[in-house]
């Protein structure tokens, strides 16, 4: 409600007329106007930004909001085989996702599928579909300390034109490549410390040829493990910057591939950058390594 103000002072005797009737009183009233200060009050929100008025609304499925949608896109490609002299032909690419976000308040669990399909009229050899699946996970321990984890899905094919499809195929091998990380993000006010480990596999079918024999692709199979360090120091809200160190470490399931070579690996990747948010909703990182 708004504030009220104290009964005025009382109005003094009568003046003489002097040319100047009432101005003690109005003097005196007022000083007590300018003296008095309305009490503190809260004050108010900002207003909330404008959302994309064509985004989905979204289902409520208990304290999870879902977002499902499906795209289908229909195009000419002039080389879609990607080799020498190949035939064009029109195709269609459908392609559902599916977003799930939940809205508690603590901790925070999210994750996204998107697949796609896509055909191609003139030669059906080159059909092949994708798979992008990811989830987060930040589970808050105390106020500082939260337990970060990662699970991700990818599958697909090789692009046509790559040097790894042989010749021959009766159709493009599909591979499928699957992971988690877990980590602990420790905060001292500014500074921020985040440790990561993971596991990622990668695992591809045999190949069919058009003779209606298979080939094998077991040599292309691999497991990778990984590590991750990163300091980070808030300058102000919203920018980070950050120093990372990475280690990972990959072992095929064979120790030599169909060519003779060997392709077991070891990495070390130091790299530097920054976060930034530009506005509520576009935010990004940019960096540099080795």
């Amino acid at each position: 409600h708004p504030a009220r103000l104290p009964p005025p002072p009382p109005p003094g005797p009568p003046q003489q007329a002097t040319g100047q009737t009432g101005a003690p009183q109005a003097a005196a009233r007022k000083s007590y106007a300018e003296a008095y200060v309305t009490p503190n009050t809260t004050p108010r929100r900002p207003p909330v930004p404008m959302k994309d008025p064509y985004e989905p609304l979204g289902v409520r499925v208990g304290t999870f909001l879902l977002k499902p949608s499906v795209e289908v896109t229909r195009g000419f490609d002039s080389n879609p085989s990607r080799a020498q002299n190949g035939a064009s032909s029109p195709y269609t690419v459908v392609a559902p996702e599916l977003q799930l976000r939940s809205e508690w308040s603590r901790h925070e669990w999210n994750a996204t599928l998107r697949g796609s399909y896509s055909t191609y009229d003139k030669d059906s050899s080159l059909d092949r579909p994708q798979i992008d699946g990811k989830t987060n996970g930040r589970f808050d321990v105390t106020r500082d300390t939260s337990i970060v984890t990662e699970g991700r899905l990818f599958v697909s094919t090789d692009n046509p034109g790559s040097p790894n499809v042989q010749a021959g195929l009766a159709r493009l091998p599909i591979y499928a490549s699957y992971g988690s990380s877990v980590g602990l993000v420790q905060r001292f006010n500014r500074l921020e410390l985040t440790v990561k480990g993971g596991m990622d596999s990668t695992r591809f079918q045999k190949s069919e040829l058009t003779d209606g024999t298979t080939s094998s692709n077991r040599d292309r199979d691999y497991d990778q493990y990984s590590g991750q360090f990163r300091a980070s120091y808030e300058v102000m809200p919203g920018i980070r910057p950050f120093v990372e160190l990475g280690a990972d470490v990959r072992r095929h399931a064979l120790s030599v591939d169909r060519n003779g070579v060997q392709r077991d690996s070891r990495a070390w990747t130091p790299r530097a950058g920054t976060t930034f948010e530009l506005t509520r909703t576009l935010t990004g990182e940019v960096s540099a390594g080795y």
